[in-house]
């Protein structure tokens, strides 16, 4: 049965995109812009985590186990590094017009040369971190007691929309489509690799990787 806190999770899971799209229509632009929403992935859980007694430390992130699942999450790294770059080589030529891509990145995430070694080391380390703390720590995790199910298809969809929105309409709809089937395979995975290594560190190392293999083709854009 759904409970009040279970209600609460599927607020909480929502908001970020309610803010993204709030950010859209309001046309806020910049680091700062794209940022704003990030406040939803730490007020709404750490309110939720003190009015339910939950532990960040031993709940949601479970660093005593840290040691489990790194090296599968690396290999993993390591394959979603190489299909993503696979993809974008054989896609690029035919689906992107790369002038666009730069003069968007550099417009509504202010990415350029000289921001990208600031931008960079805070997606990679930092935001690959709270979203994994969010989604897959406090989303997933806290719902599985509710329906494992719904765990994984709320954080997935939520996820892969979140990441979608500020990039839809840079593509045309057979990039979307496999950017979304590839967004949802990615959620899909971190969540199991928190579920079955009971730690938030095995998904974090896999979504560090993922970022690796975003910001390389960035600064290959910036660069070229």
């Amino acid at each position: 049965m759904l409970k009040l806190n279970h209600v609460a999770l599927i607020v909480i899971a929502i908001l970020p995109i309610v803010l993204i799209m709030t950010s859209l229509v309001l046309q806020l632009q910049g680091f700062l812009g794209y940022s704003l929403y990030k406040i939803a992935f730490i007020a709404p859980p750490l309110l939720y985590c003190l009015k339910y007694n939950v532990s960040l430390r031993r709940t949601i992130w479970r660093f005593e186990h840290w040691q489990n699942g790194i090296l599968p999450s690396v290999i993993l790294g390591v394959v979603s590094i190489t299909v993503f770059w696979f993809l974008y080589a054989l896609l690029a030529p035919k689906f992107i017009n790369e002038t666009v891509l730069v003069q968007n990145m550099k417009s509504q995430f202010s990415v350029s040369l000289t921001t990208i070694a600031f931008i960079a080391p805070f997606t990679i380390l930092i935001n690959s971190f709270i979203e994994e703390s969010f989604y897959r720590g406090f989303i997933f995790g806290q719902l599985q007691s509710y329906n494992r199910y719904v765990a994984y298809g709320l954080s997935t969809f939520c996820f892969t929309v979140q990441h979608l929105l500020f990039t839809y309409h840079w593509v045309g709809i057979q990039l979307l489509i496999i950017g979304s089937i590839a967004l949802g395979i990615f959620a899909l995975v971190a969540a199991y690799l928190y579920r079955i290594y009971n730690t938030i560190v095995a998904p974090w190392v896999l979504h560090i990787f993922g970022d690796i293999a975003m910001i390389g083709v960035a600064v290959w854009l910036l660069v070229k």
